[in-house]
């Protein structure tokens, strides 16, 4: 499955006059990476210096660029893991506001509990515990448990540090581990999508695919207009 590659400008966040409103323009780029099938969203800066008023730390530079690159990173992350991975934070005041699909199933990779046949999980390591003298203590380093959104913890084939994000394919026995498999394995399998990463880059987006770790991908260029994503 070949790389592809969606390049927005953050300026888009300008066009918006309220959080909410600039909520909803993420929520289209991320509909527009889905639909594209792409595997990494890079939000540019661009040469803009105005950031919506909205926004805490307004006269930031790159504020616009981070805004929208921490709302992607929530609307990209299954809502079971969001509270484990996602900090709470003033840009996400508004992510309530946003259509249902938002926080059911919105991506491949978002699945619910009942959801057990399904071949890849995403799921976040969460510390073991031991007994010492009647009290429970965390271990502090590496664990063998996840938590996949199911109602159970699961057991992984390898120990991962706490906290860590992993792409998890389910076993063919109950008994048997969950292997961690990695996002490329999922979207090899999955049709060639299953989510996105993040990047926020200096530059414009005509200047996306010229130079850089990037010149290989395919990339999709998008800009926003009256908050919707046009190709």
């Amino acid at each position: 499955v070949g790389s592809r590659r969606l390049s927005v400008d953050s300026a888009c966040v300008s066009a918006a006059d309220s959080l909410e409103a600039a909520t909803r323009i993420a929520f289209e780029v991320a509909e527009a990476a889905m639909r594209f099938r792409v595997d990494t969203v890079v939000v540019h800066i661009g040469a803009s210096k105005e950031s919506g008023s909205f926004l805490r730390g307004a006269d930031e530079r790159g504020r616009n660029a981070t805004f929208l690159a921490r709302v992607l990173q929530y609307l990209e992350t299954p809502p079971c893991l969001r509270r484990a991975l996602v900090p709470v934070h003033a840009d996400l005041a508004m992510v309530g506001s946003l259509p249902p699909e938002s926080r059911v199933e919105f991506m491949p990779h978002h699945l619910r509990a009942h959801r057990e046949e399904a071949p890849f999980r995403d799921g976040v390591v969460v510390a073991e515990e031991t007994n010492r003298g009647g009290d429970a203590e965390k271990k502090t380093h590496k664990s063998t448990l996840a938590n996949v959104g199911l109602e159970r913890l699961v057991r992984i084939d390898r120990a991962v540090r706490p906290g860590v994000r992993v792409t998890l394919a389910a076993p063919s026995e109950d008994s048997k581990p969950w292997r961690v498999a990695g996002g490329a394995e999922a979207r090899e399998r999955n049709g060639g999508f299953w989510g996105f990463d993040v990047f926020v880059a200096e530059g414009g987006v005509p200047d996306a695919g010229r130079e850089g770790a990037w010149h290989e991908s395919e990339t999709v260029k998008v800009r926003i207009d009256d908050v919707r994503v046009v190709v």
